[in-house]
């Protein structure tokens, strides 16, 4: 209630505006009614409150009618003789308009731990069923809700972590070129995505915004435990034709079950440090830490665990003739199969040049690496390197060394040179 006072008026009446506000006070106090919950109590009361009597003038024209002074005639000087009375704003520092009319704000805040999205449906909801007695003319909108930056940075995660399952499983394919291959990573993702929920729940963790990026830089991660386990299975099957799905899994796991254990192991001291941050960045960082450290963890199980029985049992065995010359993809098996021959020519010119100048009785000319060329013992005396060792005894009648079998004369054109095989080394 506003009661805005006129100066020449108050002067005209010989009052002021102190007298006006005990005028008010003794005409419209407040009394207290009592007390809820007082003592004395019953046991078990927990709450206690203070009973305000109603305010005894409420409108406009009962403030109008405050006596303020009497005169000597007899005639009395209302509030309504020396001031206007409104009801009004409470506070004229900020005005609220809404496309330019007039307009009430309201902020809503969370509280600590709630859930931003259920409480902005929840609100919604509500507004909605009390629109439906508003008077004519007045309606209601959101002028900022912060909540719609949060249903779009989910989402947006979501589906980078959708397209990195998709891309992981097409990479898959194309290399292994086996959709028996692809299955097992197929189901080991999930399994582990499902088991980091688990934990987030079990800690009072959300799915944010935070998690999910998490799991989105974990997806790389966690899923390469699988691959490694099928990958290295469908080599000793392709190596070994023989060898059975379960044999080849058995071999598999011995060769990679420390590996697997020791990169989980290191990966975690990484992101362990920033789960024990305090304040503010240590409640972001938390929740960023534990999502990569669960999941690395879970993957692993599920690599030493899971991934070795589907592996048994949905691969099959490899047959001579099963499949053309590069698979499914044929022109894709082509390119990388130049691209590894163009990586091994320097290493095979090496090889054949170190097989001639044995063959032809000299020393190679070609630089050595530096732990072949400086070999000493203990006790200071030079020990031949490798290569000295293998062209020992080439000097003025000496007999020349055996010719290893990885190098062979030929006769006719080709006499006096030599050609080493591909997994021999002279």
């Amino acid at each position: 209630m506003r009661i805005w006072l006129n100066p020449q008026r108050l002067a005209a009446v010989s009052l002021m505006p102190s007298e006006v506000i005990a005028a008010i006070t003794a005409q419209n106090s407040e009394v207290a009614a009592g007390e809820v919950g007082g003592l004395p109590s019953p046991a078990g009361q927990m709450l206690n409150a203070t009973v305000t009597a109603q305010s005894r003038l409420q409108t406009v024209e009962q403030f109008e009618n405050i006596v303020l002074k009497t005169l000597p005639d007899g005639s009395s000087v209302r509030i309504k003789d020396i001031a206007r009375v409104e009801i009004g704003a409470e506070n004229y520092s900020v005005v609220s308009r809404i496309n330019g009319h007039p307009g009430a704000g309201m902020s809503i805040s969370l509280s600590p731990g709630s859930d931003a999205l259920e409480t902005a449906d929840r609100v919604k909801a509500r507004m909605e069923e009390l629109s439906a007695d508003f008077p004519d003319g007045l309606a209601y909108s959101y002028a900022n809700d912060s909540t719609a930056f949060i249903k779009l940075s989910v989402s947006e995660v979501q589906k980078s972590l959708i397209e990195a399952i998709i891309l992981v499983i097409i990479v898959m394919f194309v290399f292994l070129q086996s959709w028996r291959a692809v299955l097992i990573p197929a189901i080991a993702v999930p399994v582990v995505l499902l088991g980091t929920f688990a934990i987030f729940y079990m800690l009072g963790f959300s799915i944010n915004t935070l998690t999910l990026f998490g799991l989105t830089l974990a997806i790389g991660l966690l899923v390469d435990d699988a691959i490694v386990v099928v990958e290295n299975v469908e080599r000793l099957m392709e190596e070994n034709p023989e060898m059975s799905a379960r044999e080849a899994t058995i071999q598999s796991m011995k060769e990679l079950q420390v590996a697997l254990i020791a990169i989980a192991l290191v990966l975690s001291a990484v992101f362990l440090p920033m789960a024990f941050f305090g304040g503010s960045t240590g409640v972001i960082y938390r929740q960023f830490s534990v999502t990569i450290i669960s999941a690395m963890m879970l993957s692993v199980l599920v690599a030493l665990i899971l991934s070795p029985a589907l592996t048994s049992t949905l691969l099959k065995q490899k047959t001579h003739g099963e499949t053309a010359p590069g698979g499914r993809f044929p022109r894709a098996s082509a390119m990388l199969e130049r691209a590894k021959k163009r990586l091994q020519h320097p290493l095979r010119s090496h090889r054949r040049t170190l097989c001639r100048q044995r063959d032809q009785g000299r020393r190679p000319k070609m630089a050595f690496p530096r732990h072949l060329r400086d070999h000493r013992s203990r006790a200071g005396r030079p020990v031949p390197a490798p290569a000295e060792r293998l062209f020992a005894g080439r000097g003025s009648g000496a007999r020349p060394g055996p010719v290893p079998p990885s190098c062979r004369r030929h006769t006719g054109a080709d006499a006096g040179s030599a050609r080493c095989g591909r997994k021999n080394i002279c």
